[in-house]
């Protein structure tokens, strides 16, 4: 009675997360703020190199788990279907256009080496390259069901900038795990995105070298 009970209490909170959208987190929102503007052509391209991305144990729009009343976990993913990669190239290219850059994406498989990415940024046509390595990036929620509200996100990633000659000449990097205010992730998660792709795009090392 009580396995069967549980089984139950699984099902509806399956369906109550189905229900409600927090399966999934829009990484699409609007271009972040940055502080610098410019003409120069760029190059963009974002390689999700998350170990359980490329082991295939995740599929590449996988950015989080959700749990259940009893921790049960729920896969969630990009709101857009596409993948964390695809996302990120969105939001980094569209808010380096929103500052008068021309900007060319270069979309690559987790597969692909920066070897691969460079190859690509030298048939662009293009002056500058930014390549963003996603190394870490998952947020994991535990509602009050039956304990304390949970929420945090792991998360490390790489923006280096190359000139034509394909020397770094820029580089910023996040990393670490933050706890996430109270509330759903697909709430909360959203505005950490956008003040983590903010700072990464600030660097001064980044503005100076774009």
């Amino acid at each position: 009675m009580i396995r069967r009970t549980r089984i139950l209490g699984s099902l509806l909170v399956a369906v109550l997360l189905g229900g409600c959208g927090s399966h999934s987190i829009n990484y699409k929102g609007p271009p972040v703020d940055l502080t610098y503007s410019g003409k120069r052509p760029l190059a963009v391209c974002v390689l999700d190199k998350r170990p359980y991305i490329l082991s295939q144990e995740k599929p590449p729009e996988y950015v989080g788990t959700i749990r259940g009343g009893y921790g049960n976990p729920f896969n969630q993913r990009t709101e857009s279907g596409d993948s964390l990669a695809g996302d990120f190239l969105y939001t980094v290219s569209e808010s380096l256009k929103s500052r008068g850059f021309p900007v060319t994406t270069i979309p690559l498989h987790p597969a692909d080496t920066p070897q691969t990415a460079l190859k690509e940024f030298s048939a662009s046509g293009t002056e500058r390259f930014l390549l963003l390595t996603i190394q870490e990036w998952q947020n994991d929620y535990y509602p009050a069901s039956f304990g304390s509200e949970n929420s945090y996100i792991l998360f490390k990633a790489t923006l280096q900038v190359f000139n034509r000659k394909n020397q770094v000449i820029g580089e910023s990097g996040i990393s670490g795990e933050n706890h996430l205010p109270s509330g759903w992730p697909k709430e909360t998660v959203p505005v950490f995105y956008q003040e983590k792709i903010r700072q990464l795009l600030n660097d001064p090392k980044i503005a100076k070298a774009l």
